[in-house]
């Protein structure tokens, strides 16, 4: 029984890696905003020939400049609004394209030539990830070249065809150091195999080690989902070495007569990792990599526009009376305070719409046009009722009518169900975000990239000279 236990949980572990491979692979566009894409068309082009093309192509609660909103009209009210200019999330930063939101259901559509080729119109999408294959391609050459350096075929190729795969899914120049120490940890475990005192040749061995650390390091490159993906590609490779293993074994036991290997632990002649050639790869792959980092953000920005984009940075998803205030705190600690509407601003007009019948006509602080009146968390809307009681006495018992709590929050947010609505796009993000003007090329969270990648050269050409330095060693 005890037997059966590792080759089931190897087998569980691949089955998962497998399925996580497919499900968290990189859409064909990834959007700013949750639920929505964005389409961008020239200003000049007619507005009702573009809604009516898409409502003939059946897509509906799509959101633009003439949808409808809550927001107040500021010449109605003798108090300052903080949601206002509502037109500005239509509209890009150069004032050349005006805006639409349209639901992620239809994003399909935008992807099959015989829909894109009947659009009447020039359009931008806001974010369209292209496939870049020169990183499988890369994985492709360094596969045949470090399978013909290792005497482990079998083990190399059978492990080495799943990083391949997920090289072509997982293209992102951010994954190069996780493939490259990848495939060198299964060339040396593939030249170590069936050895004697396996473990103790990789505990020793400097090279072993070092592409150990690098293969840690590279986990740690990206953001959290960029983790996720690298543990899943990691967690694929190694189950798939042990499940060689375990095939191999069962091969062996039943053939009639099974051939014993006696390898020893040290070889006279020089090994492989000791050869400059096995290393150079890893550094031109590097270096070749960083140089085209720089021309692949370079042809990104090249047709970009910069349209609204919501941050989301630190806020968590909710819209608790705590990230209302944080909320608020954050707009104004910014440049972009009042610039964009933002539902921080819908619930504070909300409550001073629901405040104004019952605030003294003496309150220049309220009534003040040039300065919003903020509300705190606990603050409640109350008048006065004049009553008599059961002896004829009149007294005064105040009324609350509003908390601005959670609830209130809630019951303002629930109002909201117009899904074409400007309310419905920004409820629609699940928490208060600031938004900002940000590039449509931004499509991965690859931050300060070619740092990331020089350190990778840095770490190919230490190698390098570690093998130089080796040699040297044993020559004398």
């Amino acid at each position: 029984m005890k037997k059966n236990v590792l080759p089931s949980i190897v087998i569980i572990v691949f089955s998962i890696s497998i399925i996580f491979l497919f499900i968290l692979k990189p859409k064909v566009s990834k959007s700013f905003w949750k639920d929505y894409f964005v389409l961008a068309v020239e200003k000049d082009y007619p507005t009702e020939d573009i809604v009516h093309f898409l409502e003939t192509a059946s897509i509906f609660d799509f959101i633009f400049h003439l949808s409808p909103t809550r927001a107040l009209d500021p010449e109605s009210f003798p108090f300052a609004l903080g949601y206002t200019n509502t037109n500005l999330l239509f509209m890009d930063e150069t004032q050349r394209f005006q805006l639409f939101y349209i639901p992620l259901t239809y994003l399909h559509l935008f992807t099959q030539d015989s829909f894109v080729k009947k659009i009447p119109f020039a359009f931008h999408l806001d974010t369209t990830l292209k496939k870049n294959y020169s990183l499988f391609f890369l994985s492709l050459v360094l596969f045949f070249l470090l399978l013909w350096k290792t005497k482990g075929k079998g083990l190399f190729a059978f492990t080495g065809i799943f990083l391949l795969i997920s090289s072509l899914f997982y293209s992102q120049l951010l994954f190069l150091p996780l493939y490259l120490s990848l495939f060198y940890l299964l060339f040396f475990i593939s030249l170590s195999y069936k050895r004697r005192h396996f473990l103790q040749f990789f505990r020793k061995n400097i090279f072993c080690i070092l592409i150990s650390v690098f293969f840690c390091i590279s986990h740690f490159l990206g953001d959290f989902s960029f983790f996720i993906r690298s543990l899943c590609i990691s967690s694929l490779c190694f189950s798939a070495l042990f499940l060689y293993c375990i095939l191999e074994r069962e091969i062996d036991k039943r053939r009639r007569f099974s051939p014993v290997l006696i390898l020893a632990s040290t070889k006279k002649t020089s090994p492989q990792y000791r050869s400059v050639f096995t290393f150079l790869p890893f550094a031109l792959a590097c270096f070749l990599f960083f140089i085209l980092s720089f021309f692949n953000l370079t042809i990104q920005n090249k047709d970009t526009i910069r349209i609204p984009f919501p941050l989301q940075k630190t806020q968590k998803e909710s819209f608790s009376i705590f990230d209302y205030e944080k909320a608020i705190e954050d707009v104004f600690s910014t440049q972009n305070a009042r610039q964009f509407p933002q539902l921080v601003y819908f619930i504070l007009d909300s409550w001073n719409l629901a405040r104004y019948p019952y605030v003294s006509v003496y309150d220049e602080d309220f009534y003040n046009r040039e300065e919003i009146a903020f509300v705190k968390a606990g603050e409640t809307i109350s008048f006065s009722q004049f009553l008599r009681d059961d002896e004829g006495n009149i007294r005064k018992v105040e009324k609350t009518l509003y908390t601005f709590d959670n609830s209130f929050i809630a019951s303002i947010l629930e109002r909201i169900q117009e899904k074409n609505s400007v309310e419905y796009l920004l409820k629609s993000q699940n928490c208060f975000t600031d938004i900002v003007y940000e590039e449509t090329s931004k499509i991965i969270a690859e931050n300060k990239l070619q740092l990331k990648l020089l350190f990778s050269c840095v770490f190919s050409v230490f190698l390098i000279l570690l093998v130089f330095a080796r040699n040297k060693k044993t020559a004398s």
